[in-house]
């Protein structure tokens, strides 16, 4: 689990994308909105789209009104409430206990994605 969940910027994304592309695991890519980006909020959601769609990880799960862009990009579940993308996550990795997964929980502090990183954490740790 990489738990990246207090900042985000579009280069900051950008750069967790790389990061999670380098592994050779069950890759997931969990992202919440970047706050504080105005009216260019979609345009720059969607830079981030596209520059993970070519790694074709195998789940991007996004939680927040501008990041559905980027889970439209990348065949990726987008998720109204943390509950929600939480019992995904709980259901999809129980019935993959058995293959080895990198997760990377990345988004602005007011997206609230460290409460989903807390949550794996305390049940897979």
């Amino acid at each position: 689990l990489i738990d990246d969940s207090y900042n985000a910027s579009v280069p900051a994304m950008k750069a967790a994308v790389d990061l999670l592309g380098a592994f050779q695991t069950e890759r997931w890519l969990i992202v919440g909105n970047m706050s504080e980006l105005g009216e260019e909020s979609i345009v720059l959601h969607r830079q981030v789209g596209e520059h993970a769609a070519p790694q074709k990880f195998e789940h991007v799960l996004t939680y927040g009104a501008d990041t559905k862009v980027i889970s439209e990009l990348c065949d990726g579940v987008h998720f109204e409430t943390h509950s929600e993308m939480i019992n995904y996550i709980k259901q999809n990795l129980d019935q993959a206990a058995h293959q080895h997964h990198t997760i990377l929980v990345k988004g602005s502090n007011d997206a609230r994605m460290y409460e989903v990183a807390a949550v794996l954490k305390e049940h897979y740790s």
